[in-house]
């Protein structure tokens, strides 16, 4: 369903302000000095990248706003990358929560004002979703971001029901606790608590008597340290080893075979090609053999009029394939498509109630799907129609057989692939993990 944007405005010093709560999003005197004093070498993420002993580090934060921590973050992680190209730390994964999103004009001014990178401020524009709540996956270079768009402490919550002991960084940057007490509860403390990994750390900008107690009561060490610019103090802290390790060596050699070449195959193959996998791809006929052989496929979510978690998973599914088809656009990517938009016409008596439903009971946003009367609709068609519907203007048609095509040969340029035709799998045999 969709979520209220942030009421934002710009002070004198061009930082942005949110109206909701009163408070700056970061310092009027120096965002990336406060992220870098606050959240970076508090939490000791030079070092702590260094001396790391898994594949991915993982970071969640209490507030995305502008998005300056995470990008301050990725530019150090890609930067540790760059130096350290064999070190077992592969890849960045940031966990972020945001009730109020900022909307794509006003996430735009802020970027022109703050020092993140150039290379960032595109990708995150290119990226960045629509106000729905749920969680939308932004990939950057060698990291991604999950950003939840709701409730801090719901979302944590949902989270720790598939994960726990996951957490190695905090990123405590809610508006301040006079200003938005809801952010800072102790029921969220405790869950942050599960989520931790052993010596996870935890750095916030504030010093809260309250905070600090509740930090400690769910099990971290708290001390309080010297804040940022005319903020005497902050806080930071960790969660105790339980003693056991944390070591997990990347298998260099992982070789994983993928049965079938359509869609899902396909988008797979990409997504483990990037992390370096050498991949098998088994189909019994042709690429593309099966439902997605259509030469052309309508590509739109199916939208129910009442929420649902289906509908959900649909526009959220939806959201993320446009941004994704549209940044491989950009990389080079060659597919045969139009994003032109869908028009779904209201040309009959049930359908016009359905879509008047859809429209009444307001659970999609605007930029999803709009209503448009006969006039509109016969200018987005270029056709004369005597009735109007609704609108999905993120939407379009694209050709199955050839994304798959150009999927794979992408995929073929980062690892090695094989494509195997007319194999048929017979059995697998689970202790082998070997297809025959």
């Amino acid at each position: 369903m969709k979520i209220k944007t942030a009421l934002i405005q710009f002070n004198e010093h061009g930082t942005p302000v949110a109206s909701n709560f009163d408070d700056v999003y970061y310092s009027n005197d120096d965002g990336a000095a406060e992220t870098q004093h606050v959240f970076i070498h508090s939490n000791e993420l030079p070092m702590r990248f260094e001396q790391f002993t898994k594949p991915v580090f993982c970071i969640a934060e209490t507030g995305f706003g502008t998005g300056l921590n995470c990008a301050l973050v990725i530019d150090l992680f890609n930067a540790f990358k760059k130096q350290n190209p064999n070190h077992i730390l592969q890849r960045l994964h940031i966990i972020s929560a945001e009730k109020y999103p900022l909307t794509n004009q006003d996430l735009s001014h802020a970027l022109d004002k703050q020092p993140s990178s150039a290379l960032f401020k595109t990708q995150l524009l290119a990226q960045y979703p629509i106000a729905l709540a749920g969680v939308h996956r932004m990939q950057f270079k060698n990291a991604i971001i999950d950003l939840h768009m709701g409730e801090a402490l719901t979302i944590f919550k949902d989270i720790l029901n598939f994960r726990k002991d996951t957490i190695d960084a905090w990123f405590l940057d809610g508006f301040a606790p006079s200003k938005n007490p809801d952010m800072w509860t102790q029921d969220l403390f405790n869950i942050m608590y599960k989520l931790s990994a052993d010596n996870a750390t935890l750095a916030t900008f504030t010093a809260a008597g309250f905070v600090r107690r509740g930090l400690i009561g769910a099990g971290f060490t708290v001390q309080k340290v010297p804040g940022f610019g005319r903020k005497r103090e902050m806080l930071k802290g960790n969660k105790p080893s339980s003693g056991g390790t944390t070591a997990n060596k990347v298998n260099s050699s992982l070789d994983i075979a993928i049965v079938g070449s359509g869609l899902a195959g396909a988008n797979l193959a990409v997504a483990l090609a990037k992390r370096g996998v050498n991949i098998t791809v088994l189909e019994e006929a042709d690429l593309a053999a099966g439902a997605s052989g259509n030469p052309q496929g309508g590509f739109y979510p199916q939208l129910h009029a009442q929420f649902s978690h289906a509908s959900l998973i649909q526009a959220l599914s939806f959201d993320f394939a446009k941004r994704q088809y549209q940044s491989m656009l950009t990389e080079g990517y060659d597919f045969e498509h139009e994003f032109c938009g869908v028009l779904q016409l209201a040309f009959s008596d049930v359908v016009a109630e359905r879509q008047q439903k859809l429209l009444y009971n307001d659970v999609w946003p605007s930029e999803l799907i709009y209503p448009v009367d006969a006039n509109l609709a016969s200018t987005i068609a270029n056709i004369e129609l005597p009735i109007g519907g609704l609108f999905i203007p993120k939407g379009g048609w694209i050709s199955p057989p050839s994304l798959v095509r150009s999927l794979l040969k992408k995929a073929s340029e980062c690892t090695d692939l094989v494509v195997k035709k007319h194999s048929v799998v017979i059995k697998l045999i689970a202790d082998s993990h070997k297809a025959i």
